[in-house]
């Protein structure tokens, strides 16, 4: 991810978290490796800086096969990480309803 982009993006997360606010990052492309790969360099930065209160949902669609192959990126990704990740397939959703995450990561990409 360009440098200036991580730091908008954080600096965004900083003022959201100074005023108890939410934000929403929407990463969207054809190349599902950059994608992910951006996505972690966020979430680890995110981490490294805050830490985290909750564990991660990651929300996804396992009846597209790329679906599934970015959340498999992903948790790959991040498997090194000491991070607890909810890997959460969209039809189960209601399992998660009422929760609070401060990361909350939603695979749209076959939805738009």
């Amino acid at each position: 991810m360009p440098a200036e982009l991580t730091k908008k993006v954080l600096r965004e997360v900083k003022i959201a978290r100074k005023y108890n606010h939410r934000r929403l990052v929407v990463l969207s492309g054809d190349d599902d490796e950059k994608l992910v790969g951006t996505l972690i360099a966020m979430v680890t930065s995110y981490v490294r800086r805050h830490g985290l209160r909750e564990p991660i949902l990651y929300a996804f669609n396992p009846f597209y096969e790329d679906g599934s192959q970015r959340k498999s990126l992903f948790k790959a990704g991040v498997n090194q990480q000491d991070l607890i990740i909810e890997f959460v397939p969209y039809h189960e959703t209601q399992k998660v309803l009422g929760r609070t995450y401060d990361l909350a990561i939603l695979d749209l990409i076959n939805n738009l």
